[in-house]
């Protein structure tokens, strides 16, 4: 079996089948097993001694998952927001001075950059980039 469960997957357990029968299904935290949980009752009719170990039953399912992942934009908005923020003030700091003639100290990027740096984002390096750029045009259109 794997090292641990996949990232953004339920651990191993007892859960309803997906397929929609009553019976519980073995999840080992990758894939469906085959198996179904053995009855609470066995076959006369009486409880099984209290002693016998059972694993625990979750009764939600674990969530489909296409195989590509999680891995949209909103997977990337969620763990780098500072960091796509710093990127919406640049654009439009580029914006504004390549129309408009209009620079502006670009103080609020860095912060930004700073935050997703500080946040351990993915994207920080990205962030850092462009609140420089942004510096470094709003001094040139000061000169100029």
């Amino acid at each position: 079996m794997a090292e641990g469960p996949a990232r953004g997957l339920p651990p191993a357990g007892w859960y309803k089948d997906p397929a929609g029968s009553d019976a519980k299904r073995w999840w080992d935290g990758q894939a469906w097993g085959a198996l179904e949980e053995p009855s609470r009752i066995d076959a006369g009719g009486e409880q099984p001694p209290i002693d016998q170990h059972r694993p625990k039953v979750i009764e939600q399912a674990p969530p489909r998952s296409s195989p590509v992942g999680p891995r949209g934009f909103a997977y990337l908005a969620e763990r780098n927001g500072s960091a796509l923020t710093t990127v919406a003030i640049a654009v439009l700091y580029v914006v504004l001075a390549a129309t408009f003639h209009i620079h502006f100290f670009g103080i609020l990027p860095i912060f930004t950059a700073l935050a997703s740096y500080r946040r351990r984002e993915f994207l920080w390096p990205l962030a850092a980039a462009l609140a420089v750029g942004t510096l470094v045009l709003s001094l040139s259109g000061l000169q100029g």
